[in-house]
């Protein structure tokens, strides 16, 4: 069963009310889909598992935050803040210069069903120019008064002035409105209005996108100097500039306004439902650190957004971890070691196979030069045990036994498992990590060197991985692992397009220096840091690639790196 919604709008006095009226629509839409929605109030009962807090609230303050994120995983609408929101979604454009969102899309905004044929048309001049203004529910600048004096002065100076005017007043609008305008009062759905209007006076809000939709033409004026900014930044005409000379500008308004529209993609029809879209997400937000554990997950600072993802990083430990609005769209079954490995790497798993054991034979003999020679394991016939979670179809398993080792595998992908113990006659579970129910794992300190190659960024919960590693871990033993690197030249280059292009898969991203500092928390000596994954071609700079190679391996610019590590 899905878990309810919070819906948390902006009240304050001045901020109008159109982020109550969405949070409303919102609610409304998903209890028709079945999900228990709440709207936010002083007395509401939060004590509640919450699937998603969304906070539809211009701008948050950081006490606001901290309460909310303390709820469940927080979504953000048209947030003028910086706050680390779990996800954001930017409804309406946002300025350049703001935090980047997780998803830009007007179309999932309540778009008006009725639209103009032809929009931004070109008028009859026999025909006055329909004029509506409207500056939402509250209007404390006072800007409806302002721009219907300007209006009808207008009209005064110059009889032969063709146009009639529409004012809409918002039910918190508290002013007093006593001019020769029609004048609507409590209009329910105002944006099925808009067809039937030449243009629209108002400031940049869901509004004026509406009315761009809806095929009418848009003036703005601007409460504030963030409004002014917002709407200067997606390219509205601005109602100083161009209202003294209505209606004649209106064909340059029309023009202007078409403009907008283009860039928005609001030509074309479209309808998006944001409660569908909230209904579907299935999110995957860490209450703790997924790496050292630290508790304040909620002010970890963002790296970066994407539409299904976002990575954070803890101030604590220094990992960057990912965070999934939905299931990662990989599944370990063959076509994870075939078809998708030889989309890759040319080649399927096992056909590579051969290759990679000659790879692994390297890896094993660091674990041996730095396994202290007086090793032995608890069985006292001298064998020294290795295991390898996350084996695959076990090429390093073989070159563990080839070079003395007693090696078991761990393996969730079956036919990997079988293939182990049937083609190679190597031990292996079939089975997650951890696994403290099999019998294989009973014991502590039962292992002289466990190894994960490009295993332990697929863990959610690090923390417990390696927690269970040094229970199982001899003293003096050897925890070897692989793993990409965001110190490398791609990061480096770009740690932005590295994230975008990382696995959906992979929730932690490691460093050589990251590695160091966690794996000391949890009581190991980094013993040996090996960097790999070099690719010339990766370099900005035109050199020769030998050259580019010499300089990758001097400066430990690979984009992929192994450490051995000993617990001490």
């Amino acid at each position: 069963m899905s878990l309810p919604i919070l819906l948390v709008p902006c009240t304050k006095e001045g901020r109008g009310g159109g982020h109550l009226a969405r949070c409303k629509n919102l609610q409304k839409d998903l209890q028709e889909l079945g999900r228990e929605a709440i709207l936010y109030k002083a007395d509401t009962n939060i004590n509640r598992v919450w699937g998603a807090i969304i906070l539809d609230n211009f701008s948050t303050s950081r006490e606001e935050y901290q309460y909310f994120s303390a709820l469940g995983p927080t979504i953000a609408i048209d947030d003028g803040s910086k706050l680390p929101f779990d996800w954001t979604l930017n409804l309406l454009p946002a300025l350049s210069d703001t935090q980047s969102a997780n998803l830009n899309d007007i179309s999932l905004n309540p778009l008006p069903f009725r639209r103009k044929e032809n929009p931004f048309r070109q008028l009859s001049e026999d025909k006055p120019l329909q004029i509506l203004i409207s500056f939402g529910a509250e209007d404390k600048a006072g800007l409806t008064q302002k721009y219907t004096e300007k209006l009808l002065a207008m009209q005064k100076q110059n009889t032969q002035l063709h146009y009639e005017i529409t004012v809409v007043l918002g039910p918190l609008n508290k002013s007093e409105f006593n001019y020769p305008v029609r004048i609507e009062k409590n209009v329910e759905d105002l944006k099925e209005s808009f067809f039937g209007f030449d243009l629209l006076i108002s400031h940049f809000g869901l509004g004026a996108f509406e009315s761009l939709y809806a095929g009418t033409a848009v003036l703005l004026a601007h409460p504030t100097a963030y409004h002014r900014k917002l709407a200067y930044h997606a390219g509205f005409a601005d109602a100083d500039t161009y209202i003294q000379t209505l209606p004649a500008s209106i064909k340059e308004i029309n023009r202007i306004s078409k403009k907008v529209a283009e860039r928005y993609n609001l030509l074309n029809t479209q309808y998006k439902n944001l409660a569908d879209y909230i209904n579907e997400l299935e999110f995957s937000v860490p209450k703790l650190c997924p790496v050292c554990g630290e508790a304040d997950v909620g002010l970890h600072t963002v790296i970066a957004r994407f539409p299904q993802k976002t990575y954070k990083k803890c101030p604590r430990c220094g990992m960057v971890y990912m965070l999934r609005n939905s299931p990662p769209p990989i599944e370990y079954n063959d076509e994870y070691f075939f078809d998708n490995y030889k989309k890759q790497y040319g080649k399927t798993y096992i056909e590579d196979w051969p290759h990679l054991k000659e790879v692994n034979k390297e890896r094993v003999r660091w674990i041996r030069r730095l396994m202290p020679l007086t090793q032995k394991s608890n069985n006292g016939n001298g064998e020294q045990r290795l295991l390898e979670i996350g084996c695959a179809y076990g090429p390093l398993l073989a070159a563990a036994e080839e070079a003395g080792f007693k090696p078991l595998g761990i393996e969730i992908e079956k036919h990997a498992a079988e293939y182990v113990r049937e083609k190679l006659h190597i031990p292996c579970v079939t089975s997650s990590f951890p696994s403290p129910a099999r019998q294989e794992f009973q014991n502590t300190a039962s292992f002289d060197a466990i190894v994960l190659n490009y295993v332990i960024e697929h863990f959610r919960d690090v923390e417990k991985v390696l927690a269970e590693i040094k229970r199982l871990l001899k003293k003096g033993g050897i925890l070897a692992f692989a793993t990409p690197s965001c110190s490398g030249i791609s990061g480096r280059k770009n740690l932005k397009a590295f994230l975008k292009n990382s696995p959906e898969d992979h929730w932690t991203v490691w460093s050589p220096k990251l590695a160091k500092k966690v794996l000391k928390h949890y009581g190991f000596k980094v013993r040996k840091i090996v960097i790999t994954g070099h690719h010339p071609e990766r370099f900005p700079l035109k050199l020769p690639q030998k050259l580019l190679m010499c300089i990758s391996r001097l400066f430990n610019l690979g984009d992929t790196f192994e450490v051995y590590a000993e617990k001490i």
